[in-house]
């Protein structure tokens, strides 16, 4: 991926943006298998949010260096180079230290389950779209939304800020984007605080479910006057990351835990962020139908001062994509709640009802122990062996009567 961006610094411009989709097929497989160190521990949640710190709060960063790099009189393609060559580095060290880190402990795999290793990614996938197809469905669907809504907001920030009248875009980057991390980090490393799985799975969909709400809520308020540009940047952000960072791995590992399943979230985090970048891409073109120029180059790399019809014809378009995707967003994962809880309740059942004649079959086939070696009274229980002990004590007394009885009638009377 670093390559890939590299080669978009050195080629010629109309390189840029297949380049960058070149580099997204390679990034997004590589999140997704680093998801696969970190699900199925007992802070799967709180070790997600640290690094989704990566792409929340590093991405705010990286445009204002990138700002302050051009100003000191690098040329763009310098600064690029710069930036990406450090990234690659910090991005590698973090990989190791990752793949360094023991398995999930005794108390992980109590807590979560135990993840088996990859067999067949056709098969697994397969497997849980078959119980779980509709939940899984719908929740793509929104992450497909969320990721699409985050996509456009990253490209066309420095519009957006524009459009909602921001002054100081140098600063604005870096705060901005450290404001939501700090909030949306926060409130998803505490669901790893949730013990019960079933409860977790719930929290994590009110979560998102708010998010979207909070995107579209905000929106509106916006476009009536009742918010400020910069509090509406930063909320609409909070509720999409809000949404967007619980529907990966947390949600997938919670789901898979509560409903006793001991596959991975690979295949599903594999198709998840596919679906991502399809749709990232469909917005693109989407926003070129609309006479609305598409960001052959990232935000800190355009002018810092655009066109006052660009940045609304921007402002415009994602406002109507906020409400939308939000609302939808909001919809989808409510209905998601209800299909998962049936799915995971029918899992169970099944499985129950699988021990069940596993267990009957097993005490079957057991043979019985011989009788010649077994004393008398050893394989009863208290309460059986009591009540032998009383039945004949109580044979001997009715014996004894009997006997008593029949001397009386055969003594004759004085």
């Amino acid at each position: 991926s670093g390559a890939m961006v590299l080669a978009m610094a050195l080629a010629p411009q109309w390189l840029g943006v297949p380049l960058v989709a070149c580099a997204c097929v390679f990034l997004a497989p590589s999140w997704s298998f680093l998801q696969r160190f970190v699900e199925g521990r007992t802070h799967t949640e709180a070790i997600v949010a640290l690094v989704s710190f990566s792409y929340i709060g590093v991405s705010g960063i990286v445009k204002s260096v990138g700002v302050k790099l051009l100003g000191y009189g690098l040329s763009e393609r310098s600064m690029v180079v710069a930036c990406v060559l450090f990234g690659v580095a910090l991005g590698t060290a973090s990989a190791l230290v990752v793949v360094a880190q023991p398995p999930p402990s005794a108390t992980d795999l109590r807590r979560r389950g135990p993840r088996q290793r990859i067999t067949s990614l056709r098969a697994e996938g397969a497997m849980l779209f078959r119980r779980y197809g509709l939940g899984l469905s719908l929740s793509i669907l929104a992450y497909v939304l969320c990721g699409t809504l985050r996509a456009y907001r990253d490209y066309f920030q420095l519009e957006l800020f524009a459009a909602a009248e921001v002054e100081g875009v140098t600063s604005a980057f870096a705060m901005s984007e450290g404001t939501i991390s700090v909030l949306v980090l926060s409130i998803c490393a505490l669901f790893s605080r949730v013990q019960s799985n079933s409860r977790a799975m719930h929290v994590i969909i009110a979560a998102t479910v708010a998010g979207g709400a909070l995107v579209a809520g905000l929106t509106l308020a916006w476009r009536a006057g009742r918010v400020c540009g910069f509090p509406w940047i930063v909320g609409v952000g909070c509720g999409t990351f809000l949404s967007y960072v619980p529907l990966g791995t947390m949600l997938f590992d919670r789901v898979l835990s509560a409903a006793e399943e001991h596959v991975t979230s690979t295949f599903l985090a594999l198709v998840s962020d596919t679906c991502v970048l399809v749709g990232t891409a469909a917005l693109l073109c989407y926003s070129q139908t609309q006479h609305l120029p598409s960001p052959s180059q990232p935000a800190h790399l355009r002018s810092p001062t655009p066109a006052a019809a660009e940045a609304k014809g921007h402002g415009q378009l994602f406002a109507t994509l906020a409400v939308t995707l939000g609302t939808c967003i909001a919809l989808l994962m409510s209905a998601a709640a209800f299909a998962f809880s049936r799915a995971i309740d029918e899992r169970r059942r099944s499985a129950k009802i699988h021990r069940e004649r596993s267990g009957a079959v097993a005490a079957a086939d057991d043979p019985p122990p011989p009788e010649s070696v077994v004393p008398f009274g050893v394989g009863l229980s208290q309460r059986g062996a009591q009540t032998v002990a009383q039945s004949d004590g109580a044979d001997e007394l009715r014996g004894a009567g009997r006997y008593q009885r029949s001397s009386t009638e055969l003594r004759p009377r004085p």
